[in-house]
């Protein structure tokens, strides 16, 4: 008796052990299944869905507006025009310097001569960079408006071609179609403005 009490008794450790075992498996799968070894899965990128036709009117106000403001700020400013004015007469002191630069080192002087001339080389340098690091910002801007211009031209045309705009008034399928030619046009404008900095800087 006492020795089939003795077996029941563990039988149920085992089973309590075997319940445990089977806990801590439990457990642990989440961070098994973690491990940083496998390649990890890539976010899905989300695909542009069409303008909902109720805000058709009030998003191409607001794009006529940021057609607007796009033109606007592409319209040269004041550090863009300096850079402009002042090229023709940089490109002139270089020549110069260069020429003076050659003579000097053709014939033997003091070196305070060599010394005056580094330093104008110096001032050039510093001036052309303070240029270049001004254009570089500005057409930076300018892109990142162009793509802006272009993704929201992609959505409007993409809001035209779904199936449910023919079913619309005309004046609503008139409104998108504006609404692309202003952004086009914006687009073109702000992209020969940037392409116009791109010239300077090179």
């Amino acid at each position: 008796m006492q020795h089939v009490e003795f077996i029941r008794f563990v039988h149920r450790c085992l089973g309590a052990v075997g319940l445990l075992v089977l806990l801590g498996l439990a457990a642990a799968a989440p961070g098994m299944a973690q491990d940083s070894s496998l390649p990890a899965v890539p976010t899905p990128i989300p695909q542009p869905t069409p303008i909902p036709l109720p805000e058709i009117p009030a998003r191409a106000a607001d794009a006529a507006d940021t057609a607007r403001q796009t033109i606007a700020g592409a319209t040269p400013d004041s550090r863009l025009q300096e850079i402009q004015n002042g090229l023709s007469a940089e490109q002139e002191r270089i020549k110069d310097l260069r020429e003076d630069t050659e003579k000097q080192l053709k014939r033997s002087g003091p070196a305070a001569m060599i010394t005056e001339t580094e330093k104008s080389w110096v001032r050039i340098r510093d001036r052309l960079g303070r240029w270049l690091a001004d254009l570089a910002a500005r057409s930076g801007a300018l892109n990142s408006t162009v793509a802006d211009l272009q993704a929201r031209i992609s959505l409007w045309r993409l809001t035209q071609d779904q199936e449910s705009v023919a079913a619309l008034p005309e004046t609503v399928r008139q409104q998108i179609a504006d609404t692309i030619s202003v952004l086009d046009d914006a687009e073109k404008q702000v992209r020969s403005a940037r392409d116009a900095v791109l010239d300077l800087q090179t």
